[in-house]
């Protein structure tokens, strides 16, 4: 039998037991000693006092026997899975069929085994559980946990041309690239008028439509699609079709478009054109901010906006994730925001100031304004929309190390101690 090998703390697989049989605790301590990755870090005598030692001591996974005196073990299990939900748990009972896996995962076991059996199978599952236990560590687990971390869709919209949506969607993103370079993308949704890359200066060979009909996408697709900007943002163009071909723009296009987006990107911003598609409500349905252009120098411009609102809050995004952005507001405005707000019947949630001839003469020169004249009134009013939208941080904070999923299980297999059957095991 072979003696204990050095292990990594990191890597090994602290076990909390919960056995009040002597025969089986024998059994158990004893499979379970030869593995230097598995560390039994208590014993617990009945289902109370398991529960109880699992919430306060964590460990990564905690063995009980179905019958212990009290509260039996399936009950235990449960109660663990209430208490400390990170506790992974596995049922040591008869012979395990399928009443009894069915049993085990309804209280929230990852798997079942046999006392007394080969310790292989209890062994594979306790790999299993820290190859699992480890994706904490991994940078998707950290955007799921981490609102810091987590990524952020955007959709910029408005109920009609001319309010100066495509300017704010540019500048915007162009803020969030220059805090985050290389983690924030612009996607031109038009497919035919697209006047983002005209913004940004941006030669390109290829559109969104050229995306579109490059048929599945896949991580790897992605970058040849792609046109990037000195500030370090990157840009999906529209297309500048004669004819619109809006209808390869799919719900399902957009749809693994946004899963691969949020995948490589910390933030997407979506220029969304002025009317409603199937596949521009599908996005709707996905942004985590929904911001609605309006200006205040036509009366048309707010009842569009009305209308616009009416149609999409409660049915493609909730009323609380919509933020109406009032744009060139100046004492000079034909309305005032309040009326705007009651025609609305929804809050303006921020007020971005006439910039005069600089959004003009930033769009002509292909530069956005918050670049080329950072202290103007008009770029701090873009910059402090970005703070409303995704607080700054409060310090630098490295992504934590990932390390690969299959390490523990790969070790205890290159010793030996686990093989190639098939374990009952949940995970």
């Amino acid at each position: 039998m072979p003696g204990k090998e050095p292990a990594d703390e990191a890597q090994r697989i602290p076990v909390l037991l919960a056995v009040s049989d002597p025969e089986t605790a024998t059994w158990l301590r004893a499979a379970l000693a030869e593995h230097a990755l598995v560390d039994v870090i208590g014993e617990a005598r009945d289902g109370l006092e398991a529960a109880q030692m699992a919430r306060e001591w964590r460990p990564m996974a905690c063995v009980v026997h179905a019958e212990l005196p009290g509260m039996d073990g399936y009950q235990t299990c449960e109660l663990i899975s209430l208490a400390a939900p990170e506790v992974a748990t596995v049922i040591l009972d008869g012979e395990p069929s399928a009443f009894l896996m069915e049993t085990a995962m309804r209280v929230g076991a990852r798997g079942c085994v046999s006392p007394h059996a080969d310790s292989r199978a209890l062994l594979e599952i306790l790999a299993d559980i820290a190859a699992i236990d480890e994706r904490r560590h991994s940078v998707e687990f950290a955007r799921v946990t981490d609102p810091t971390q987590a990524p952020v869709v955007v959709g910029v919209s408005a109920a009609k041309g001319g309010v100066g949506k495509t300017s704010i969607a540019v500048n915007l993103a162009s803020v969030f690239a220059q805090r985050m370079p290389n983690e924030t993308v612009l996607v031109d949704c038009y497919a035919q008028y697209a006047d983002d890359a005209v913004a940004l200066g941006l030669p390109h060979r290829h559109s969104i439509l050229d995306l579109a009909a490059h048929g599945p996408i896949e991580d790897g697709d992605l970058e040849q699609y792609l046109v990037k900007h000195s500030s370090g943002l990157w840009l999906l163009p529209g297309a500048t079709e004669p004819v619109a071909r809006e209808q390869m723009i799919t719900p399902e296009f957009v749809a693994r478009l946004l899963t691969v987006l949020r995948r490589r990107f910390r933030v997407t911003v979506f220029d969304l054109p002025p009317i409603i598609t199937p596949a521009s409500a599908h996005i709707m349905t996905r942004c985590g901010h929904f911001l609605v252009i309006c200006n205040l120098m036509e009366l048309t411009t707010l009842r569009d906006t009305s209308v616009l609102l009416q149609a999409v809050s409660g049915k493609w995004t909730s009323k609380d994730r919509i933020r109406v952005i009032a744009n060139r507001v100046t004492p000079k405005n034909r309305y005032a925001v309040e009326e705007l707000e009651q025609v609305l019947g929804h809050s303006v949630a921020y007020r971005i100031p006439d910039g005069g001839d600089l959004p003009v003469a930033a769009l002509n020169a292909g530069v956005p304004f918050v670049i080329s004249n950072p202290e103007a009134p008009v770029s701090a009013s873009v910059k402090a929309l970005a703070d409303l939208l995704m607080p700054p941080k409060s310090g630098p904070s490295a992504p934590r190390a990932h390390k690969p999923a299959e390490s523990v299980l790969e070790k205890l297999r290159r010793r030996g101690k686990v093989g190639g059957g098939s374990p009952k095991r949940l995970t």
